[in-house]
């Protein structure tokens, strides 16, 4: 599991193995320390899995693995394992291989995410982007897309 000083050791390498464009690692400043943690494990996932950008996959195995949201999908009676198995198992199907440049870019759904994670603050007038906003965010957009697998994953239904 990634850590702060992993994301800070991986920001201020001098010549890392890849790189980002710097768009992808400019977060909005109203991000929390743990919403761009949250955004940093959603690229580290989608790198592992050999994606060429991040996408609502990614974010959820993230954002399941923050302590806030974690908490939130186990009291609202989502099993995490069985979220993982379902990412996962999509990943595996989805496999493509891609001719990679070395640059994982910020994606739509990425931006997507991060400007509604900022309205859903703003609905709230929070100061701060937290993970349950990017998580909130990543509810709608699953509802948007009519992603009903992942909604009754998450017990999120129809709502």
């Amino acid at each position: 599991m990634p850590t702060l000083k992993s994301f800070v050791d991986f920001v201020s390498r001098e010549r890392p193995a890849w790189t980002r464009s710097g768009s992808s690692l400019n977060m909005p400043e109203r991000f929390s320390r743990e919403s761009r943690m949250v955004t940093f494990v959603a690229h580290e996932h989608a790198l592992s899995g050999g994606q060429n950008g991040v996408h609502t996959d990614h974010l959820l195995l993230a954002l399941a693995e923050n302590a806030q949201v974690g908490l939130l999908l186990q009291s609202s009676g989502v099993d995490i394992e069985q979220l993982r198995a379902t990412v996962l198992s999509r990943q595996k199907a989805d496999a493509v291989s891609y001719a990679r440049d070395g640059v994982l870019p910020r994606t739509n759904f990425l931006h997507w995410a991060w400007h509604k994670a900022h309205d859903i603050a703003d609905e709230e007038s929070a100061l701060l982007i937290t993970p349950i906003h990017l998580y909130t965010a990543t509810v709608r957009a699953l509802q948007e897309f009519k992603d009903d697998a992942m909604l009754r994953v998450l017990g999120a239904g129809n709502s």
